[in-house]
């Protein structure tokens, strides 16, 4: 009888334990998650608000060119924003992100 308490006693008190810890983590799991889209977002709209200067520095003359260089670098951002936020995924369900 008295191993059977001392079980249920020590199985209480690693309940009571762990808890907080695993609490603890998927916080911190969450807060990380959220700073890494928050970091893919930065980024993003970084690289779009740099397309149009970017393009007209390239094609100061020819609207067409500068518009399909827009065009194509917005895209290009948009692209890597989604590769972005993938890691992001990964990273938090566990997983090795792959790199392209």
């Amino acid at each position: 009888m008295k191993m059977k308490q001392r079980l249920l006693l020590a199985i209480g008190i690693g309940v009571l334990l762990f808890a907080p810890v695993s609490t603890s983590l998927a916080t911190s799991a969450g807060r990380i998650y959220s700073r890494c889209i928050n970091s893919c977002n930065s980024v993003r709209q970084a690289c779009t608000s740099r397309c149009a200067p970017d393009c007209l520095a390239l094609f100061p003359n020819d609207s067409v060119a500068r518009s399909a260089c827009t065009s194509l670098c917005k895209d290009t951002c948009i692209s890597e924003d989604k590769d972005c936020k993938d890691r992001c995924q990964a990273i938090k369900d566990g997983t090795c992100p792959s790199e392209p």
